[in-house]
Parts: C-alpha cells; structure tokens; sequence
C-alpha cells in the first residue's frame, strides 16, 4: 500500500512537472505573444514598442521580447520539457519567476529613459553652454536634445535617425546616457565629445558627423567614401576631430588649421592618395610635385609648404618628381626612368 502511494505521489510529481510548460506558454501567450505574433494592443504589443525605441528601432535578437515572442509561437523546446519532467514544477516556476524579473528590469530602464526624456528639449543641433544628447532615431534622422544646465547625450536609435537630447542638470544628462541601449554619445557645455556607446560603431560615426561637426572650423577630416568621393568634414575643436577620425574606417586624413596633414589611416593607400590630392593642394603654391599618369600624361599638383609637397610626394606609386621653389628636381621616384625623363622634359 504504501509502495503504491509513493508511486502515486511520483506519478504526481512527473504530470506536474510534465504540466508546468503548459502553464508557462499558456502565462506567455496570455500576455499577447501568440502563436501567429503579437498581438495588437497587449502587454506584449506595450513591451515591444518599448524594446525597439530603446534599442534603435527594432527589436534584438535574443532580447527578452524576441524569447518571449519565440515560447508563445513554438512553445517550450524538447530540452526544455524533458528538464520541466525531471525536476517538476520548480523549474516552470523558475521560468516564469526569471521572465518577470527579466522583464521589470526592462521596463524599468524603458521608464527611465522616457521620464529623462520628457524633461528634455529638442533643437536643430548642439546648444552652446549646454549638454547634448544626440541620437539617430530612424535612416538619417539626427535629433538633438539641449540639457540647459550641465549635459548633453547624442544617440543613434534607428539606421541614420540622430537624436540630441538637451538636459537642465548634468545628473539628467548622464542619467538617461547611462540608461540608453542605443549608439550615443555625451557633449559637454564646450561642444567636447567627453563619452560615448559605441555598440554600433557605424551609428556612432553618424552621430558625430551631425553633431560635432562646425563649418566654419578650421580642423579638417578629408574622406573618400567611395571611388573618387571625396568629402570634407569640419571641426573647431581639435579633439572631436581626432575622436571622428579615429572612429572611421575608410581612407581619411586628418589636417591641422594650417593646412598640414597631421595624421591618415586607411586600408587603401591609393585612396588616401586621391585624398590627399583634392585636400592638400594649393593653386599657385611654390612646391610641386610632377607626376606621370600613363604614357606622356603628365600632371602637376601645387603645395605651399614643402612638409604637405613631401607627404603627398612619398604616398604616391607612380614615376614623379619634387620640385622646390626655385624650380630645382630635389627628390624623385617611381620605377620607371623613361617615364622619369617623360616628366623632367614636360615640367624642368
């Protein structure tokens, strides 16, 4: 007799246990993640409006909407059921106790975000004597949020959708930077970039060329994006022009107020040579550099300073010559001497 309640009780134990991932879709799918979506104004519809501001847009993969969304459609795996029967109960009760957890945890941080960003201002682009948040919310959609006091946050959140978040107090500021999921980065009263997430380092990117940048400055990041696209962007505070300098990936250099290149990085050297090219020469200018450019085409590009002549001279790979101002061959290259006497006949 007792044997035969003891393995009742078992029995018990195991349809209960077998039960609980019933109870956990069944709990799942009542809070609108049904088999065929989401469903229109649920809990679950509120969740993932929520989940895709937060996260720029959409909604990521593996994120608690994305599970949930998963075990209300498809139901808990085969792993999961055999380990649901073996330990009764208590894991069920384990899945629903970490998914509610999980869950105000978010919403949570979703709250905060929206609180901070209800006290925020928004204008065309950076205030001065104020901190920014700046955000991309949407493809090419740049925002900027003035924080009238102390701080500022910039944010990508969305494919090319920048926002700037403007603040009253440096505490707001970095209250909502700190809570942002999405590419952002901090301004402070100075127009300094002084913080940023860089998750999405191409979102980042987007951001400071909205947001750092001043056309009338006098710091410049030289671009090509593209075969022969090249673009300049400008800056007046030499210290965002290093930070969107260093954050690119393309051939790009970096050139100072007086017009000399003080840094380039690129991947392709012949790309930074078009560059440099379009960015460093100066019509009329006393130093020249001579190149050939296939049979018998040859080109002159005109330097004012002989540093800026040299560095374009030594990134080149074709037959050229340096020419200083008095007309006289210093410095020469490339590997083809007819092409090298083709230049000193046409230029000396």
């Amino acid at each position: 007799m007792a044997a035969r309640v003891g393995g009742a009780a078992a029995t018990g134990a195991l349809v209960a246990g077998a039960a609980a991932p019933a109870v956990v879709v069944a709990g799942v799918q009542a809070m609108g993640f049904g088999a065929c979506g989401i469903v229109a104004g649920s809990t679950a519809a509120g969740w993932m409006s929520s989940a895709a501001i937060v996260d720029g847009g959409g909604v990521a993969v593996g994120g608690l909407v994305a599970s949930l969304q998963s075990v209300g459609a498809a139901g808990l795996g085969a792993g999961t059921m055999v380990g649901v029967a073996a330990g009764g109960a208590a894991l069920g009760m384990l899945v629903v106790g970490g998914t509610a957890a999980a869950a105000v945890a978010l919403d949570a941080r979703i709250q905060r975000c929206r609180e901070c960003r209800r006290h925020a201002e928004q204008s065309a682009g950076p205030v001065e004597g104020q901190w920014t948040v700046a955000t991309e919310e949407g493809v090419g959609n740049v925002k900027f949020y003035p924080f009238s006091s102390e701080e500022s946050s910039m944010t990508e959140e969305g494919c090319g959708n920048v926002k700037i978040y403007l603040f009253h107090c440096e505490e707001n500021a970095r209250s909502f930077f700190n809570g942002l999921l999405v590419a952002c980065i901090i301004v402070d009263p100075s127009g300094r970039e002084i913080d940023h997430k860089d998750m999405n380092p191409c979102a980042v990117n987007t951001i400071r060329t909205h947001a750092l940048q001043n056309p009338a400055g006098n710091w410049k990041v030289v671009t090509e994006e593209g075969c022969g696209n090249v673009k300049e962007y400008r800056f007046d505070i030499a210290e965002n022009a290093r930070v969107f300098f260093d954050g690119l990936f393309v051939a790009r250099i970096l050139v100072d107020p007086e017009g000399k290149e003080v840094s380039s990085a690129g991947q392709n050297p012949w790309a930074v040579s078009t560059v440099r090219t379009q960015a460093l020469q100066k019509p009329g200018g006393p130093w020249k550099v001579a190149t050939e450019e296939g049979p018998g085409n040859v080109k002159t590009y005109d330097f004012d300073v002989e540093e800026t002549a040299r560095v374009f001279f030594k990134g080149l790979f074709c037959s050229r010559i340096l020419i200083d101002p008095s007309r006289k061959e210093i410095d020469h290259g490339g590997w083809n001497p007819w092409a090298l006497n083709t230049i000193r006949k046409t230029v000396l």
